[in-house]
């Protein structure tokens, strides 16, 4: 982020006193920085990491921070809390800090609010974190003066039962909290008391019929969602209003400290997204009682880059940002903030450009303060060398490939994070027998290094490559027709949550529920992976053996005669692939589920079995399916070559796809439409939302989410290529000398 640093201001309503320390700040703050002095183009992405080389940080970062004559926090939250004894939110002076465990870069902006009986007047900070998301004040920023919601680490919080449709949350996943610029999970100490986890703040929260209270050590009394208009509630049909089991957050709307003195906060919903709207302030509830006599006022404005979430278990659309905020006392300007924003060219997102502070006769203004943000261009860098590359004395160009599966469908190179320092490694299969081990090659950010023996495999007593490579895979040629499944039996993913691949195989007897599985130690090599154990139950619909499998697939192909070229009498053949069992994080935990098509009847719903970290739960109805009932489907058109017609070396273009097209952690449903737009069903934690169109889309390649040409060629795919954490549509060119990519960006709503 850059700021403009002008220490001269005209018509400042500051003393001369802090007029004369701010420009000694400025001066010996700032002056040994002149890479805040530098224009920068653009904006920090959720989910990238702050760092000091410029062409590895994320889009929609900001690159340097400085105060012009204004004072500044680093804390990235209005804290709410005001009286006696409570702590304050923000810094008295200038101050901007870096998380020196995660590389976070933090500024705050105070917000003046006129001064209340007894400092009871509210703590109001404008935020920015550098992991923050595209909220109300544009990426990256916040305002927000406390809550509390259920927690989402587990998945949306939805209550499952046996009937249909859910309609209710779920109280045992927890809950979570925001204020005074701290966050953290709460903890049940016994009965509806709770206590943060881990913070020092030492607050009591308890939890009554549809509204919290907290108290601080000062006696200051915190309520959150005492009024409707201060909820999030879930409001689908069968859900019911104004009960603990329908709400979602319950937002901070009334602070009363030891001496009865109030503040109130009030609320407006916009699309199911709650914002704040004023604050009124200086009550008191002592005999006389006295009303609120100063507020603060946040006004809102449209914004073209709508972002849309189902994280609550209902739609929830931000359509709206902060343009003004307004402190008056007894009806009088005290100050006012006008926001400037601009739209991100690299993601379209809305940036915050400018705040500029009004004084009390509402027309003298400072200068703004304005910020600049990390630029990216629409490119690829120069092509460099990864060296390193050690193939078990291997020259065959398979084994020093990317990924490299034999005809069998047997995984035995690839590219996988086995150390959870987020850089993807080398694994190999062993070349020779014993298939006993796999020979892996560190990633060093620069480079690979090593070959470390990770053992011991321990494949149920099987000996084959088929047990021992990274994925073990049947699959099968078509020259009649009909339907035959396909099988995925050995897989190494990640299967308990801890960032660490785990070797996870069908059981190969009969029959084949539990799974066994070896987990991965975090030794890096002796000692990679431990014992095998069962993980279960493997439950389904059917008791053949694909149903049981990690993924299987069926295969249907379809005779037809060739439209010219080739062997006359050669049929052409036309394969589908529809997936019918995939393992896949269906409800946003972070965690990989057993997703199942229906075995029969009305394709109007998944069967799924929930990860638990330590095995798989009951069977549930996903349900709300409309369309083709697969996990996915693919069209496979014959390659032209009278010995093809298998999977391999033939085209694929999906037409239904599990991705998660808006960002919310959630795959939905997509499927092939027309130009207009996919078909899309939001995916909303318990089941699927009414299909809706994303689009339009540029025809340019395909209408597909994903297509393949006839030689495997790969022309359009879904993949996140701006780092917004939306994936987007990337195109190959249309025509030689395809020297470069056709991209739509997915802008968060279509």
């Amino acid at each position: 982020m850059k700021t403009n640093s002008s220490v001269a201001r005209k018509n400042n309503p500051l003393s001369a006193s802090l007029q004369t320390l701010l420009v000694f700040i400025s001066l010996f703050c700032f002056a040994p920085c002149p890479v805040a002095q530098q224009a920068a183009t653009e904006p920090l992405s959720s989910t990238g990491d702050s760092a000091v080389d410029p062409s590895s940080v994320p889009p929609d970062s900001m690159t340097q921070s400085a105060a012009s004559g204004s004072e500044a926090t680093g804390t990235s939250a209005a804290s709410g809390i005001s009286g006696p004894g409570a702590s304050s939110a923000v810094g008295n002076n200038l101050d901007f800090q870096a998380d020196l465990f995660t590389g976070r870069f933090s500024y705050g902006i105070p917000i003046v609010a006129a001064p209340a009986r007894q400092g009871t007047q509210p703590k109001i900070v404008l935020g920015y974190s550098s992991s923050g998301g595209n909220g109300w004040c544009g990426m990256g920023w916040s305002l927000d003066m406390g809550f509390i919601q259920r927690q989402t680490r587990y998945g949306v919080p939805i209550k499952w039962s046996g009937a249909l449709p859910l309609t209710q949350y779920e109280n045992t996943n927890g809950f979570s909290f925001s204020l005074g610029g701290v966050s953290s999970l709460l903890v049940n100490v016994g009965g509806n008391e709770y206590r943060a986890e881990g913070e020092g703040g030492f607050l009591k929260f308890l939890f009554y019929e549809n509204y919290w209270e907290a108290t601080d050590k000062g006696g200051t009394k915190f309520y959150f969602g005492e009024s409707a208009s201060s909820r999030m509630e879930n409001s689908k049909p069968g859900w019911t209003p104004g009960v603990t089991a329908s709400t979602f957050r319950w937002a901070l709307n009334r602070i009363r400290d030891i001496n009865g003195n109030e503040t109130y906060l009030t609320y407006t919903t916009d699309s199911g997204q709650l914002y704040l709207s004023q604050i009124s302030y200086n009550a008191n509830v002592n005999t006389p009682a006295i009303p609120a006599t100063h507020t603060v006022d946040f006004l809102l404005e449209n914004r073209s880059d709508t972002n849309i979430t189902l994280e609550a278990g209902f739609r929830v659309e931000t359509r709206k940002r902060l343009s003004q905020i307004t402190a008056k006392a007894n009806g009088n300007p005290v100050r006012r903030y006008v926001l400037g924003y601009n739209y991100s060219a690299s993601t379209s997102r809305s940036l915050l450009s400018s705040v500029t502070e009004y004084g009390s006769d509402d027309v003298s203004a400072l200068p703004p303060l304005t910020f600049s943000y990390q630029g990216k261009p629409f490119e690829f860098e120069a092509q460099s060398i990864w060296p390193g590359v050690s193939s078990q004395g291997q020259t065959d160009p398979a084994w020093n490939g990317i990924q490299t599966s034999d005809q069998s469908g047997e995984v035995y190179v690839g590219l996988i994070d086995v150390d959870r320092d987020g850089l993807p490694d080398r694994v190999m299969r062993n070349f020779a027998s014993p298939y006993n081990q796999y020979v892996i090659q560190r990633n060093t950010g620069s480079g690979f290094t090593g070959n470390y023996a990770w053992t011991p495999l321990s494949s149920q007593g099987q000996t084959s490559t088929e047990w021992n490579s990274i994925r073990g895979q049947t699959k099968f040629s078509l020259r009649d027709g009909g339907n035959i499944p396909g099988t995925t039996h050995l897989e190494f993913v990640d299967l308990n949550g801890d960032g660490l691949p785990d070797r996870i195989m069908r059981n190969a007897a009969t029959p084949s529920n539990p799974w066994q599985v070896q987990l991965t130690t975090g030794i890096l090599g002796a000692g990679a992976f431990g014992s095998e154990s069962p993980w279960g139950s493997i439950l389904s619909e059917s008791n053949a053996v694909e149903w049981y499998s990690i993924q299987s697939q069926n295969i249907y192909g379809i005779p037809e005669r060739r439209a010219g070229g080739g062997d006359p009498g050669e049929p052409a053949y036309y394969e589908s692939l529809e997936t019918i069992v995939d393992l896949l994080d269906i409800n946003g935990d972070g965690l990989l589920d057993r997703v199942l098509r229906k075995l029969s009847g009305t394709q109007d719903r998944y069967k799924v079995q929930l990860n638990s970290r330590t095995g798989f739960g009951t069977i549930l109805d996903w349900a709300g399916i409309q369309g083709n009932g697969a996990v996915s489907w693919s069209d496979y058109p014959d390659d032209g070559n009278p010995n093809g017609g298998n999977i391999n070396g033939t085209g694929a273009n999906v037409t239904v796809l599990l991705r998660d097209i808006n960002g919310d952690g959630l795959p939905d449903r997509i499927l092939t439409n027309t130009t207009a737009g996919f078909t899309v069903q939001f995916n909303n934690g318990a089941g699927f939302e009414p299909t809706e169109t994303w689009g339009p889309l540029d025809p340019l390649s395909t209408i597909y989410p994903t297509a393949v040409d006839t030689h495997s060629d790969t022309t359009c795919v879904l993949a996140d290529i701006n780092g917004d954490g939306l994936p987007d549509r990337i195109m190959r060119a249309p025509s030689s000398p395809y020297t470069n990519f056709v991209v739509q960006l997915n802008n968060g709503h279509g």
